[in-house]
């Protein structure tokens, strides 16, 4: 009897394994077919009239991080510059110093702030997002600055998911070592999910430019040789003595639900630290911290009125040290320096959802915010030796914006529904703003949707920006530069292919970008100052195959064009001919075409093959008087991976990305000076064991 009551205990708690994998199966299906950020609605994707793409964790859970993941998502591309960041690129639009021209939200709080730094991804585990939310373009008013290039928004798990408590552990090489952890607390009135990160890299190579090489072009650790001629400059490659990489990120989220009330509290400190030796011992280093606390309130105020307050405190500090000594440059205008920044913000918003009809949903609100942000310049020293004090500035700059924000989505009949949306914003240093925007979605019957979308929108210009880093003019805020604005149009066809999941997308935008900010030489030193209008414009297809429940694939692609408007068409042409367009000292690559393709195939019942591969095509980099920069060809780069189910919940994964380079070929050919990049990392082999506790 005793024995019967155990079998019938374990065949009960087996079935409610399998009913909650079956349950948490069922949701993710849901989380890759609705959004919520691009109309502030619950909406399926293909009803919006803005593109949205939506991913789940099942999409998330065999990439090593979300800028992993984004290499792979249409009109994206991942970058890296001299001071050890990632930054991201979308339909070629620039980066300018920071993550400035994406706007990141969390929970559906805004994370990038006006008078902040980089936007950094690694605030979030990935494995503690239950969906993600891409718009590309400027995709939603309702948000205000820096929807520019793209709005990601991230929703994480709470304590109610369909899953168990995880942890998750990782050793590589290069010293690779990671811990994942995942708590979840279920309650009548109460909820809680805790997720914590911590990844280490580390170790010392000698990198060379024997076998490393990028389509001929060697590794970017090099001497600058003086130009022969104002058409030819050659790089010297040579081999750094006592190279080390030490990387190291801790995030910790929790998310916290209360009757009608959430919280999500989340931080993040980060560093990036690389030394060398160049004739003599170098750092290069980058560290960031980012804590915040956001709370939200939802009441029904009537059967057709919802109100939603919303606030969000937050705290950031950037450091970072950065040389340069430069052949071509006087011994008094090179120098070496460590900046460091801060910026707190505070805002509250009352955001009201109004059901008119059946056929109308009406939102409005209001938002205000505060953020003050603070920079230094210290340890300066130029190339002779010689130190210059140090440059605090004492008075912080703030900033206030009030907000105002109107949409209406309205089903005209079965077949069109029209959007229409505007946002005004009173900044206290850079004036009055708006952001119209107008959509449509009309079902072309059969499954096939026509989406189209024109709108602005701007951003304000960072305090990294008003305050450059050149040490005569710190103490002076650049209040001159206008915000930088773009008008886009989107033009989208839909076909859903299946209720599994399969779709496909293809794609038309067009972008106008004004008072572009770059950075410019002006007399003897650099300004960050606004340019004239930059056009980006291009094609993307997408498509999504839901093939069984043991087989889906990807393919997706973009054909990209970025040039100044200078008018005629032989001035453009020009432009073009001559390399990228110039942009500063902190910049990137325009590109032509990317290609991406991936597979998620189940073997057996208990093992699991998945890849994502992509190529780059052709890389125009950026235009300097001093330098002559190659044009760079294509590099692939694929990530694949097994997945083993050990027993029921237990799985153990090996990762290998960049399998087939067994030397890493660096993407971004925009080199800086005597500047030394990240290390080129070549494959790269992760064994991880994932189990319930």
């Amino acid at each position: 009897m005793k024995k019967l009551f155990v079998f019938l205990m374990l065949f009960g708690y087996l079935q409610a394994q399998d009913i909650k994998a079956l349950l948490d199966s069922i949701e993710q299906n849901i989380d890759a077919q609705t959004s919520t950020s691009a109309l502030k609605l619950f909406s399926k994707t293909s009803k919006s009239p803005v593109l949205v793409k939506s991913y789940n964790q099942k999409d998330l859970e065999k990439h090593a991080d979300l800028y992993d993941f984004l290499r792979f998502v249409p009109g994206f591309k991942i970058e890296e510059d001299r001071r050890n960041l990632k930054y991201i690129q979308v339909r070629s639009n620039s980066h300018n110093t920071f993550n400035n021209k994406i706007l990141v939200l969390i929970n559906g709080h805004r994370i990038a702030d006006e008078l902040g730094g980089d936007t950094s991804l690694d605030l979030v585990p990935i494995h503690a997002i239950k969906r993600l939310e891409i718009v590309r373009g400027p995709g939603s008013v309702l948000y205000g600055p820096n929807a520019f290039a793209a709005v990601i928004s991230i929703i994480t798990y709470d304590g109610n998911a369909y899953k168990d408590d995880q942890i998750e552990i990782s050793f590589g090489n290069d010293q690779q070592k990671k811990l994942q952890i995942e708590k979840f607390i279920s309650g009548k009135s109460h909820s809680s999910y805790l997720a914590y990160s911590i990844w280490n890299e580390g170790g010392d190579n000698y990198p060379s430019a024997d076998g490393v090489s990028a389509n001929g072009h060697g590794i970017p650790y090099a001497n600058l040789q003086f130009p022969k001629n104002n058409n030819d400059t050659r790089m010297v490659y040579k081999k750094l003595e006592n190279y080390q990489l030490k990387n190291q990120k801790n995030s910790f989220l929790s998310y916290t639900t209360y009757k009608d009330w959430d919280f999500t509290f989340g931080t993040m400190d980060a560093s990036r630290n690389k030394t060398y030796k160049r004739g003599l011992d170098q750092e290069v280093y980058y560290k960031t911290t980012y804590n915040y606390l956001g709370v939200t309130h939802n009441q029904s105020l009537s059967p057709n009125l919802d109100l939603r307050f919303k606030s969000k405190v937050s705290n950031q500090r950037l450091i970072y040290k950065e040389n340069g000594f430069d052949p071509l440059e006087s011994l008094f205008s090179d120098w070496e320096f460590l900046a460091q920044s801060k910026s707190r913000g505070i805002d509250y918003e009352f955001q009201f959802t109004l059901r008119a009809s059946e056929k109308q949903h009406i939102i409005f609100g209001m938002q205000k915010d505060k953020i003050s942000f603070q920079r230094d310049l210290l340890d300066i020293t130029l190339r002779n030796g010689f130190k210059l004090p140090n440059l605090i500035w004492p008075l912080k700059t703030s900033v206030t914006t009030t907000a105002y924000y109107f949409q209406s989505l309205y089903e005209v009949n079965r077949k069109l529904s029209v959007l229409s949306s505007i946002r005004k914003n009173l900044n206290s240093i850079y004036g009055s703003n708006s952001s119209p925007r107008f959509a449509i979605n009309y079902d072309l019957g059969k499954n096939n949707f026509l989406k189209v979308s024109h709108g602005t929108a701007f951003r304000y210009p960072t305090g990294q920006e008003a305050y450059y880093l050149d040490a005569n003019l710190l103490a002076q805020w650049n209040d001159g530069l206008l915000p930088e604005k773009v008008k886009g149009l989107d033009l989208s066809i839909q076909r859903i292919l299946d209720d599994k999941g399969s779709e496909v997308t293809l794609s038309y935008y067009r972008q106008k970008i004004s008072n572009f900010m770059a950075l410019i030489d002006v007399g003897p030193v650099d300004r960050v100052l606004n340019e004239e209008a930059l056009m980006s414009k291009g094609f993307e297809f997408d498509l999504q195959i839901q093939h069984s429940d043991s087989l889906s694939y990807f393919i997706n692609g973009s054909y990209l064009k970025f040039y100044r408007d200078l008018g005629p068409k032989d001035s453009e042409d020009e432009w073009i001919k001559n390399g990228r367009v110039e942009s500063g000292d902190f910049t990137h690559s325009t590109l032509s075409h990317m290609l991406s393709f991936g597979l998620d195939l189940e073997i057996s019942e208990d093992i699991r093959f998945y890849s994502s591969s992509k190529y780059v095509g052709e890389q125009r980099n950026r235009f300097d008087a001093r330098y002559a920069y190659p044009f760079m060809g294509g590099y692939t780069v694929h990530n694949m991976g097994l997945s083993f189910k050990v027993k029921s919940g237990d799985y153990l994964r090996l990762s290998v990305n960049n399998a087939f380079n067994k030397k890493y070929n660096f993407p971004d050919y925009d080199i800086s000076s005597t500047k030394v990049y990240s290390y080129p990392k070549g494959r790269s082999l992760i064994l991880s064991y994932k189990f319930r506790f």
